[in-house]
Order: structure tokens, then sequence, then C-alpha cells
């Protein structure tokens, strides 16, 4: 969003945009928006992410990054990969796990009710309820807790759906025992991470030539985060 006056160039067009996001419907559903701007402003205060200029009912407005949008190819090229291993570092180095605002609870999905208690392994049981273990993992919210609330909003309508959401209740269950660990970096093993790292999502800055201090890696940053520890 920029007004653009006769005789600009690209960059300086560029160099005053504004982004404006806007939220899909029902969202809110998997991602805490609330928490996700608390979150941008951390990044923000900490030159991680553009500032943040302005909030809405249903969205965001903060400074257009300059660059090039990353593709799955570029993430093959060493100087790309080495370029998102640094800034991701930066990340998971500097940002104090302690300033991530509160989740909400776990709830059982669309009517919001909090509730807790271990899912069954039985696919005959179609119950589908937060895990104890996950709902006691700490600091929250954290990728685990994240997991479960978008499980516990799938549909269950039909008995298929029902189903498929026990099913998908218990591999997270199976993949939390046999992934979580404390033995990381940061307290209790977490950090603070961006959680939808997919090529898109990595802009290559405009080029200024290669530093002594970084000689093989592009400089690189991120868009749309999600974050939460993990």
């Amino acid at each position: 969003m920029v007004k653009n006056k006769p005789g600009m160039t690209k960059e300086q067009i560029d160099e005053d945009a504004v982004l404006m996001r806007a939220y899909g419907n029902n969202t809110e559903i998997l991602i805490d928006r609330e928490r996700e701007a608390k979150s941008h402003g951390l990044l923000a205060e900490r030159g991680l992410a553009p500032p943040l200029l302005a909030r809405f009912e249903n969205g965001l407005l903060y400074k257009f990054i300059q660059g090039r949008v990353c593709t799955p190819h570029d993430l093959t090229r060493e100087p790309v990969w080495r370029g998102v291993a640094r800034r991701l570092g930066q990340w998971h180095g500097s940002l104090p796990i302690l300033s991530v605002p509160n989740g909400r609870p776990l709830t059982n999905g669309m009517n919001g009710n909090a509730c807790n208690g271990d899912v069954t392994h039985n696919a005959d049981s179609l119950r589908s309820r937060p895990s104890k273990s996950i709902a006691a993992r700490s600091p929250t919210p954290n990728i685990w807790t994240v997991m479960q609330r978008w499980v516990l909003a799938l549909a269950t309508g039909t008995e298929a759906e029902k189903k498929r959401r026990t099913q998908l209740q218990a591999e997270l269950e199976r993949s939390f025992l046999e992934l979580d660990s404390t033995n990381g970096l940061g307290r209790d093993g977490l950090v603070f991470g961006h959680c939808d790292l997919l090529s898109a999502n990595v802009i290559i800055l405009p080029s200024t030539g290669f530093t002594s201090q970084n000689p093989n890696a592009e400089k690189v940053s991120f868009i749309d985060s999600r974050c939460c520890l993990r």
C-alpha cells in the first residue's frame, strides 16, 4: 500500500510501502491473533521483523520488506540455506521465551469449551480430548499445544470425521512421546520458533555484496510467522 507518485523508482515505492494483512474467516480457531500481534512486536523490538504500524479488528499493518520471495529451489543453494540458518539462529538465540504471551486454554474445538484429560488410543472410541501430558508441557504456548488445538478444531460431524480426529490425536500423542525432549537449547529445552518456515516465507534481501563476517551467506528475513515455543 503506497501512493505511487510520478517519477518514483521501484526502490522508492518499496521503501515507502506498507503491507496490509487481513485475516481469513474463522482462522482465529487455529491461530491466536492476540499472541501473534504481541509476538510480532517482540520480534520488531529486536530487529527481526518489520515495525508493526497498526492493528485493526481482523488484521495488521506493517512495513513492507524489500527483497525476493524464496523458492524451494533457492533453499538448495548454499548461500541461501546458510543465510536461513544464520537468521534462524538469531531467533533461537536472542528471543526470550518468557516474553511469549500465555496461550489460551486447550479446547475441544469449535465450541470453545475448555477440557482436560487423556485421549483414548482405542480406534473404536470417538472421544477426542486434550492430552494431559501435552497440556502440562511448559512454558506455553509451545509447538505441541498449538498442534493439539489444531487437532481439536477438526470437524466431527460424521463418523468418518470423528474417526479421523481420533486417529490424528493418537498420532500426535505418539509423536509427543517419541520426539519431545527437554535437552535442547533454551529454558526447558524450548526456543522461540517461527513455526511456518516454508520457502515462500523467506525473503532474500537485496544483495549488497558478501561481508567478511558472512562470506558465503545471503541475507534473508522471515515473514508470516506462527510464533510459538519449540
